[in-house]
């Protein structure tokens, strides 16, 4: 049997940004909680509409910078 080397990661996904009729913020006490219950990482699955207006174009500054500070 071979023994894996590879780190043993947990993460947790939060959805706020992850469909643009559904779009919240993201909380520092979300971050918070999750390291609480012993995660290692929280992804960010998030739909380009949550930061872009009709045209994709179109960035919403507001929106990007909120992405920023959950970074």
């Amino acid at each position: 049997m071979v023994e894996s080397t590879l780190p043993r990661w947990r993460g947790l996904n939060l959805q706020a940004k992850c469909m643009e009729h559904e779009e919240r913020e993201f909380r520092k006490e979300h971050f918070k909680s999750i390291a609480d219950w012993g995660f290692d990482f929280a992804r960010l699955p998030m739909d380009y509409r949550c930061w872009t207006g009709d045209d994709w174009l179109d960035f919403d500054e507001s929106a990007l910078a909120e992405i920023d500070d959950a970074i």
